[in-house]
């Protein structure tokens, strides 16, 4: 299991912020890893940095105008990394990282490039990704920002289940966590604002490397804004709602229903699978008992989760 540190922070910020994250790493940690977002280049201010009380540091700038082809993790000094560019990064222990760390004006400078890098990463497993935009998907539900199809287009393609943007300064924003179909990845997306502007600047969690995907269906889940976004029907579609006993519609939310996995009531200790396409759960209420050589009732719903 890693445990993992990210912080948003500036050069004028960064010694008095890293002094921080000596102290968390002390009451919190150890930490596997610090994260480090900055819309400026850092480099030669870690070059040469004591690590006394630090974990590994992985750092990202949103500056980079590098060609897609030219991308690189490189290591600055002993324990610090630095990565720039779009691209992807395995550990030894398993965990795997993605980067796009481009802004909107670079991205746009290097859109077709950038769409040929993404279909190269489109098979791998990450674990996080990490952008300086937001996707468009993640703009429009939170009607935030403006986001970058490009970036909907590797989400969509890597399904990691930690995505983490700093293009907002001065505000945290978390959405999710959601799932996707294809693959019953739970993801998970987090805006860091920058230390000294906004709150909750630091951001720690856990982080299982195994590719078991075994994690625990969480008791409420977001749609997931990169399949519904496209899919918004009017208030007035039929299939929303249901009819009171006067005639009239009455509107029946995903969050009330019993079914949907965004009703944080969902009683998900009574799913049994879930696929692509539907899942299977026991019923409330009394069962069958069990008959001849069958040790139990039979009886299960197969729910559509479309």
């Amino acid at each position: 299991m890693n445990k993992i540190l990210i912080i948003h922070t500036v050069l004028d910020t960064l010694s008095e912020s890293l002094e921080k994250v000596k102290k968390l790493n002390q009451k919190n940690g150890p930490f596997n890893y610090c994260l480090v977002l900055s819309r400026e280049d850092l480099k030669d201010d870690l070059k040469g940095l004591s690590r006394e009380g630090l974990p590994t540091l992985l750092t990202f700038n949103s500056m980079t105008d590098i060609l897609p082809s030219n991308s690189t993790s490189s290591e600055i000094s002993d324990g610090v990394l630095s990565f720039n560019g779009c691209g992807i990064y395995k550990f030894s222990n398993g965990l795997s990282l993605g980067y796009l760390t481009y802004n909107g004006t670079n991205i746009n400078n290097h859109d077709s490039e950038l769409k040929n890098r993404i279909k190269e990463l489109s098979d791998s497993d990450i674990d996080i990704l990490i952008t300086y935009e937001w996707s468009n998907a993640i703009s429009q539900s939170k009607a935030e920002l403006s986001g970058t199809s490009i970036i909907d287009t590797m989400v969509q393609k890597i399904q990691p289940k930690y995505h983490f943007a700093f293009s907002k300064s001065d505000q945290f924003v978390e959405s999710g966590p959601f799932i996707w179909r294809s693959s019953s990845v739970i993801s998970r997306f987090l805006n860091i604002p920058e230390y000294g502007k906004g709150k909750r600047w630091a951001y720690a969690f856990q982080l299982d490397s195994s590719k078991s995907n075994s994690e625990v269906l969480p008791e409420s889940t977001a749609d997931n804004p990169y399949t519904t976004a496209s899919k918004k029907r009017s208030l007035s579609d039929k299939n929303e709602f249901n009819l009171k006993k006067d005639g009239k519609l009455r509107k029946i939310l995903p969050e009330m229903c019993h079914f949907c996995f965004s009703n944080k009531d969902l009683q998900d200790h009574m799913i049994v699978s879930i696929s692509d396409n539907a899942y299977v759960t026991i019923a409330k209420g009394p069962l069958s008992e069990p008959y001849d050589e069958m040790s139990f009732s039979g009886h299960c719903l197969v729910i559509p989760i479309e």
